[in-house]
């Protein structure tokens, strides 16, 4: 009996064996063939069950051959085991640059020039507030007279805060 892979199994997998489920199939629609035309699959289906359950050796040959397919489909779908899965590079990329562009939208919202004409970092949090929801949470971060710039004086530690 030979060793089987199911990784190298494809149409190959019979080729050493007794049996070839592929050329049993092409003789059949070979045969069946009306004027150039294909069979439909009904009826190639129908003469190739019955060729299998008229030969063991090609029954078995369908057999390992499914198998083999489906199985390698089922592997390719599940995480790899034993191992913790690293993401790819592109990822990283990704994440880094999403970092960078956070920080940036830090940067620039502490330079924003807000309705009543000041920068952001310049305003105090009493402003802020009156500003809308979306500086809401911000205006909770300090007391009223205190000014954003002086509170949050670097840029990470808004993003911090922000997160």
């Amino acid at each position: 009996m030979t060793e089987f892979y199911p990784v190298y199994g494809g149409p190959f997998i019979n080729k050493m064996g007794q049996a070839s489920p592929y050329e049993t199939l092409k003789s059949i629609i070979e045969e069946m063939m009306v004027g150039g035309k294909m069979p439909p699959p009904s009826e190639t289906e129908r003469a190739f069950i019955d060729a299998m359950r008229a030969d063991e050796n090609l029954a078995e040959a369908c057999f390992r051959y499914a198998h083999a397919n489906y199985r390698s489909s089922i592997e390719r779908l599940m995480p790899p085991q034993g191992r913790k899965q690293k993401p790819p590079p592109a990822t990283k990329k990704i994440k880094q640059r999403h970092r960078v562009v956070k920080e940036e939208s830090v940067k620039l919202l502490l330079d924003h020039v807000t309705p009543n004409g000041k920068p952001l970092r310049e305003c105090t949090f009493a402003e802020v507030a009156v500003l809308g929801k979306a500086y809401a949470r911000l205006a909770t971060a300090g007391a009223p007279n205190q000014i954003v710039g002086k509170v949050f004086r670097t840029d990470k530690q808004l993003l911090v805060f922000a997160r």
